[in-house]
C-alpha cells in the first residue's frame, strides 16, 4: 500500500485540481459544490502566502488500495482537521 505521495504524485494531483481547492464539504458554506478557490504551487504548506494549499488524505480506495487525496486550500484544510480530527 502506498503511504508517501512522490513530487510526481503531488503533481499529477495538483493538474488534475487545475490548481484550485477541491473542498466541497457542505460545512464549509460551499453549498455542495467545490470552493474553487485558486491557489499558487510555490505556496504549499505557506499559510501566510496568498494561494496557500495543503494534500489532504481522505482514505484509502481503489483496486491498489492506494490513499486517495485532494488539493485544499489552507483555509479548508485547517477546518478539516479541526472539525473531523484529521
Amino acid at each position: 500500500m502506498k503511504t508517501v505521495l512522490s513530487q510526481s504524485d503531488i503533481k499529477e494531483v495538483w493538474k488534475k485540481a487545475e490548481g484550485k481547492c477541491q473542498c466541497s464539504e457542505p460545512s464549509h458554506n460551499h453549498y455542495n459544490i467545490m470552493c474553487n478557490k485558486p491557489l499558487e504551487w510555490e505556496s504549499r504548506g505557506k499559510a501566510d502566502l496568498p494561494g496557500c494549499w495543503e494534500i489532504h488524505f481522505r482514505g484509502i480506495d481503489g483496486p491498489g488500495r492506494e490513499y486517495t487525496v485532494e488539493i485544499l486550500c489552507c483555509e479548508c484544510y485547517k477546518l478539516k482537521k479541526t472539525q473531523h480530527g484529521c
